[in-house]
């Protein structure tokens, strides 16, 4: 069993190799559409120490956490909400934790992919990652607060249509896209809330 399930795993990176399967990702619509000229400029910008969390499925991963990291420091920094952002807290600054959390069932997705490769792209599929964003806000001085979002990308692979009415893109700016939408949210709702 073990060994058909690797031959299988190699004909779908075979297709994928050759060009002969082809993969798009959408981000999904329903988060509220917020961007970084929603945000407002602070007169006095503090320092935050931002540490992330990388999840599948509830359980810490290392594959893609340096990835994931990259891409939530930069939304942060983009924002100009802070005037640094740091990896470790130094003296009394503002702290802000996240844990991106990629949730999905594998072995549906392993199931859709397989059939997708043994049919050369043919019978394509769509496959969904959610992701939930979880952030901590520890402002000094002030109570910390937690905020929960919810985001998905979807991409197909093979002849499989995407969601009617959205972009079809690469797999990276899908992503970079969703973390640039959900710390925007975060931001914005902090903003509101004057916890920034």
């Amino acid at each position: 069993m073990r060994n058909l399930r690797m031959a299988l795993a190699l004909v779908v990176i075979a297709g994928l190799s050759a060009g002969c399967l082809s993969v798009k990702s959408y981000v999904d619509p329903q988060l509220p559409k917020v961007g970084y000229a929603d945000l407002l400029a602070r007169h006095d910008p503090r320092p935050v120490a931002l540490t992330v969390a990388l999840h599948r499925n509830g359980q810490p991963a290392s594959f893609g956490a340096s990835t994931a990291r990259d891409e939530v420091r930069a939304a942060v920094e983009r924002s100009k909400l802070f005037s640094t952002v740091m990896d470790r807290p130094t003296g009394d600054v503002d702290q802000l934790e996240i844990v991106l959390d990629n949730v999905g069932d594998t072995g549906d997705a392993a199931a859709k992919g397989m059939k997708t490769g043994l049919t050369f792209g043919a019978a394509g599929s769509l496959v969904t990652d959610g992701y939930i964003f979880t952030a901590t806000f520890r402002p000094m001085g002030k109570e910390p607060v937690t905020r929960t979002y919810r985001h998905a990308i979807h991409t197909t692979v093979g002849n499989a249509d995407g969601p009617p009415g959205l972009t079809p893109m690469g797999i990276m700016d899908a992503f970079r896209k969703v973390v640039e939408e959900l710390v925007a949210n975060l931001l914005l709702d902090l903003q509101k809330e004057e916890r920034i």
